[in-house]
């Protein structure tokens, strides 16, 4: 018997066989109940003072609760999807290092390139459909093999979603040429799969980039670029508040691109 019921016998004057005969059937009868005394009902709030405590601090501590499970949720799905796209974009350019991003270098019946497929070309067929499964141009299978791998789906319509590719020919550290936009006659445009990105890599950028140990070396490059619009799993107004539901992704990869690098500058 802990010390709460032996200050209620005490104050209340039961007797301890009244209190045990009251809270305990005897064996064969069932349980009893009786009503407790003013006397008994006044000590008992006054002996246990603690009475729905916890049930208070769950209420105050549970939206608490609920909101760190919530953005650990939310920051999950956003890392996943983060993941899987740099993924995605590094198993891409490295596809493309061993394949040749300029061929004939003329954009009529050229078999590395075909400008109906690149948005960014003023020679793009509105309706022209990739077929991955067949398609061996450069550009269409670096960007088909990227999103095959991805398990998300890239949305055209949302204005931001797209893949962007570049390849360069660099001499002595400069850029001499951009492909496709050579092939193209535009500048610092790089060939887009939906239209909705043009490259954030320019030439001044590559230049830039061009370390003093390579500024005497002929190379190639190809940079494959990743937009991607994630929208919030769960959309909890109580984030939405400070962090839009749709967050732009934005990677890239650079790797070496022999072919390129073996094309002659003007």
């Amino acid at each position: 018997m802990n010390h709460f019921v032996l200050r209620l016998i005490r104050q209340c004057h039961i007797s301890r066989e009244t209190l045990l005969a009251d809270r305990v059937p005897a064996v064969g009868m069932p349980a009893r109940t009786r009503a407790l005394s003013k006397c008994e009902v006044v000590k008992l709030r006054q002996l246990n003072p603690e009475r729905g405590q916890s049930l208070v601090e769950l209420a105050i501590f549970m939206p608490i609760f609920i909101i760190i499970i919530a953005g650990i949720v939310e920051m999950g799905y956003y890392l996943n999807r983060y993941l899987n796209l740099l993924d995605a974009t590094r198993e891409a350019a490295r596809f493309g290092a061993d394949l040749d991003p300029v061929g004939t270098a003329v954009a009529a019946g050229n078999p590395s390139y075909n400008p109906s497929f690149n948005h960014n070309s003023p020679f793009y067929v509105v309706g022209s459909t990739v077929d991955c499964l067949t398609t061996k141009e450069f550009y269409t299978a670096v960007a088909c093999y990227a999103e095959d791998i991805l398990p998300e789906e890239f949305d055209p319509a949302n204005d931001y979603d797209d893949i962007v590719i570049s390849a360069f020919t660099i001499k002595n550290g400069i850029v001499c040429y951009r492909w496709p936009d050579v092939m193209d006659s535009v500048i610092d445009q790089g060939w887009s799969y939906m239209g909705n990105q043009t490259s954030l890599f320019d030439t001044a950028r590559v230049n830039g980039i061009m370390t003093a140990e390579s500024a005497s070396i002929d190379q190639g490059l190809l940079i494959v670029e990743t937009f991607y619009q994630h929208h919030q799993a769960l959309g909890l107004p109580f984030f939405t508040v400070f962090v839009p539901r749709d967050l732009g992704i934005y990677l890239y990869t650079a790797m070496p691109n022999p072919t390129a690098g073996s094309r002659d500058c003007p």
